[in-house]
């Protein structure tokens, strides 16, 4: 199955232009999506990795991808019940990333 990953912006202070928000929300949920794929891929070990679907995976492509790469995620989480959700799903994502190899690719070349 496709990873998931969820972000919930709980900014004590809110955007006051809702639309603004939502495009905000939409492109962080964007990002996190693709960076999903990259993780999904790198473990399957798969042919093609898909840098390329997101400005995020692309900054993170020479961390995640080359032969020298090394990465270090750390997962914050949230000790009130009410970010209990969102806690999990890190942590869930953590336990994905743990399991994807690092640095086993090829070289990438300095564009």
């Amino acid at each position: 199955p496709p990873l998931q990953t969820q972000t919930l912006n709980r900014n004590p202070n809110p955007n006051p232009n809702p639309k603004d928000a939502l495009k905000e929300a939409t492109a962080i949920n964007t990002s996190l999506s693709a960076l999903g794929g990259v993780v999904a891929a790198l473990r399957s070990k798969a042919a093609h990795v898909p840098f390329r679907d997101s400005v995020l995976t692309r900054l993170l492509q020479g961390c995640l991808g080359g032969r020298d790469a090394k990465a270090l995620m750390l997962c914050c989480l949230a000790p009130e019940r009410g970010y209990l959700n969102e806690s999990l799903n890190s942590l869930r994502f953590a336990k994905k990333v743990a399991g994807c190899p690092v640095g086993n690719g090829p070289a990438l070349s300095q564009a």
